[in-house]
């Protein structure tokens, strides 16, 4: 008889599909909430971290929540702004959102599946 427990850590997947390259990644502004529905000051010891890479771990881009980093932590918000003009299309992109918590751990929050798309018009 065993005793084993098992554990399923995985963190949320953002399927990104369509996005056009030379647009401003991510326009959308993620929440972040405790499990009473209150927002979670990320502004409070937080720090985030995310690396964007091709299949290959070719490095495309590196976000920090850092000033002009590309992440920018709120309470209870996580906003990106990164210029994508030089992103490889077409092409599927892969990235992770690690999170420093104020007591220290590191914690993967988000995955990003980004399938990024030409456009028409140059950036």
């Amino acid at each position: 008889m065993s005793n084993a427990v098992e554990l399923n850590y995985s963190p949320v997947l953002v399927k990104i599909k369509d996005f056009p390259k030379g647009d401003t990644f991510l326009p959308d502004t993620f929440l972040v909430k405790d499990e009473q529905g209150n927002n979670i000051d990320l502004t409070a010891g937080y720090s985030a971290s995310m690396r964007i890479e091709k299949r290959d771990s070719t490095i495309i881009a590196t976000l920090t929540s850092a000033p002009l980093g590309g992440i920018a932590l709120g309470n209870g918000t996580i906003e990106f702004n990164v210029n994508t003009s030089t992103w490889p299309a077409p092409c599927t992109l892969y990235a992770d959102l690690q999170m420093t918590t104020p007591g220290g751990k590191i914690e993967t929050w988000l995955r990003f599946e980004i399938e990024v798309i030409r456009t028409i018009t140059p950036p």
